[in-house]
């Protein structure tokens, strides 16, 4: 991860700590964690019913969800 990026990131953690000070990163983590969960169970329910379209967009949103856990448990969550 460039440094850019590392701040960027430590920036978000920063924001979010402000935007919701009763609650912790950890609490946002867990938030994403369980909107994980969701979007794999919807995924995989349209998986079983062939809608193709909506598989890609909980792809999709599966790959945001992961890529911002990942970032948050990098700058300290």
């Amino acid at each position: 991860m460039s440094e850019s990026e590392a701040n960027f990131w430590s920036w978000v953690a920063e924001e979010v700590k402000q935007a919701r000070p009763q609650e912790g990163i950890e609490d946002v983590v867990a938030w994403l964690e369980a909107e994980k969960k969701r979007a794999e169970e919807r995924r995989f329910d349209y998986i079983l019913r062939g809608d193709e379209e909506k598989v890609a967009y909980w792809n999709g949103r599966l790959e945001v969800i992961n890529e911002v856990l990942r970032k948050l448990r990098r700058v300290g969550a």
